[in-house]
């Protein structure tokens, strides 16, 4: 007994299911209903077939029962291999409305067996529609009132009475009405949901931000377009059937977590600004996850809706920002010192100036030529270091505004033409220099590198030149994304305290400093190239000036 109610039960869904049929749920669910009803009617047939031949002594209804039993089995058998739904419906009330009318026919219209007749209207309405439906309560009218007039004039069966006659056509035509009325309200109803059903879908497919569903399991039922693009499309992590749960990304950041309490709790969830890293693409995207538990009537919680926010490029956007409003800060920063500096440094000398005029007209007055010349040499160093200061600011202000064209550079000539530039003052002052070979040859702006070295060596040689066998190297290490160069010295050092602001304009450390500018200009063109620059130092123990730049 056991083996065989399982199956039993597996027959039975397999007669009942349809594979064939398939898109339109309602068409599906009423080709099942109708299945159901089919087995029914079969197993009803059989059932008074045996009634009938051994306790009722009958010999023709069993025929016609046990040849409708035949026809259902048939139909269910055939009605499995066609795809048609409307095809099959309109054939299975056909075969049922001629079954019923051949029985009542058979057994007399004033039989109980008449009683069969009110389902075919009920079954037509319902499973095939309003149209089948009005044109099997029109047969069925029509063969009533046929049969009960030949059976009057005494061609078929016995008399019927004229009032069961008047009485069944008046229910007849109560169950038909009610039966389209319902048919009707449940169509509208039917489209209404459609139509609703449409409606959301269309929200959600078309919706900016990623939207998907999942079971108290954490698996995946539902996800719109949006959250395809942004899980990364065929690649995705998150796909129908698969459990987020189980996903590494929602364990490690604890999404996870956040999804099995919503679904415990029934409380919604927010999460911000979550680095995501796509198992498959490796993608890194920046999301929003909000969670909201769906309950059913009883509050218990069905599943979870999850939108998702993809903010990678706002967030992008607002690291740029921070850092854009970081830089402001900083040019304004400069540009108060350099507002302030460049009015202490030119009016400084322009007071001394004056003061020198005053010693001028004294010394011409007194006739004092040695003191005269002495005056006139301070004048001229004043104005010199007033027109480097001019020259500096105006190298500085053209940065940025000046257009290069990058150019593949060997770094030994070039480095070599720097050299050759400064040789006699080298020379003059005893400095050994040193130029590290196999330096490489990369895509730059050349005269901003130029002036770079430039002006590293021209600090070197200032502040060396007053030691013992005064030193220049120049060489470079090369990293695994960079080539880092250097140029070394011997000379006095520079203090710690001194060297994070040591590029910063204006700054000037030591007795030899000269206007501040130089470094500041060295760091911008390094930058422009896209490296950077630093400097390691001892006092007492010379300087290491460091500059990088991208291999690509």
């Amino acid at each position: 007994m056991k083996k065989i109610v399982p199956a039993v039960k597996r027959t039975v869904v397999k007669i009942v299911g349809n594979k064939a049929c398939s898109g339109d749920d309602e068409k599906v669910r009423r080709l099942r209903i109708m299945n159901i009803t089919t087995l029914i009617v079969v197993f009803a047939a059989v059932f008074w077939a045996v009634i009938d031949w051994f306790v009722l002594g009958r010999w023709l209804q069993p025929i016609i029962e046990i040849a409708g039993a035949f026809i259902g089995v048939s139909f269910l058998w055939w009605q499995r291999r066609i795809e048609d739904i409307d095809l099959t419906t309109g054939i299975f009330i056909a075969i049922f409305g001629v079954a019923i009318l051949l029985i009542n026919f058979v057994n007399g219209i004033s039989s109980s067996n008449s009683f069969w007749l009110f389902l075919t209207p009920l079954f037509a309405f319902f499973i095939s529609g309003r149209g089948s439906g009005i044109f099997w309560t029109v047969v069925a009218f029509v063969y009533i009132f046929i049969v009960s007039l030949l059976a009057n004039r005494g061609i078929i069966g016995g008399y019927v009475d004229f009032e069961f006659i008047l009485d069944m056509l008046s229910v007849f035509a109560l169950i038909s009405f009610f039966a389209a009325l319902y048919e009707g309200s449940r169509r509208q109803a039917q489209r209404r949901l459609k139509e609703a059903k449409d409606f959301s879908e269309g929200i959600i497919d078309h919706a900016p931000v990623g939207i998907y569903t999942v079971d108290l399991r954490g698996v995946v039922e539902t996800l719109n377009p949006a959250m395809t693009k942004i899980a990364g499309g065929e690649q995705a992590d998150e796909k129908v059937g698969v459990n987020v749960l189980d996903l590494e990304p929602y364990r490690k950041s604890g999404l996870a977590d956040r999804f099995s309490r919503a679904m415990k709790t029934g409380q919604p969830f927010e999460v911000r600004n979550l680095e995501y890293v796509s198992l498959h693409t490796r993608k890194r995207t920046v999301r929003h996850y909000r969670g909201i538990p769906i309950k059913a009537t009883d509050g218990t919680v069905k599943r979870l809706l999850v939108l998702v926010e993809d903010v990678t490029e706002l967030r992008g956007i607002e690291e740029g920002r921070e850092l854009l409003i970081q830089q402001l800060a900083s040019k304004n920063e400069e540009l108060e010192r350099f507002v302030y500096v460049v009015s202490h440094d030119l009016r400084s000398p322009l007071t001394s100036l004056r003061g020198y005029v005053e010693c001028v007209r004294e010394d011409v007055e007194e006739a004092n030529r040695d003191q005269l010349e002495k005056d006139l040499r301070s004048m001229e160093k004043i104005a010199q270091n007033m027109s480097q200061m001019i020259d500096d600011l105006l190298k500085l202000s053209r940065i940025g505004r000046e257009e290069y064209c990058a150019e593949e550079v060997d770094f030994n000539q070039l480095v070599e033409k720097v050299i050759d530039n400064v040789s006699i003052q080298l020379k003059e002052k005893g400095f050994t220099t040193k130029v590290q070979s196999g330096m490489p040859r990369l895509k730059v702006y050349a005269r901003p590198i130029e002036e770079v070295f430039n002006n590293l060596i021209a600090n070197a040689i200032k502040f060396t030149e007053e030691k013992p066998n005064p030193r220049v190297e120049i060489g470079f290490e090369e990293k695994e994304t960079e080539y880092c160069f250097f140029v070394r010295d011997n000379g006095v050092g520079i203090p710690k305290a001194s060297q994070a602001k040591l590029f910063n304009l204006f700054f000037r450390s030591g007795k030899k400093a000269g206007t501040g500018i130089g470094l500041t200009i060295t760091k911008e063109y390094v930058q422009m190239n896209g490296g950077r620059i630093w400097v390691e130092s001892e006092e007492g123990k010379g300087a290491t000036f460091w500059f990088s730049l991208p291999k690509k």
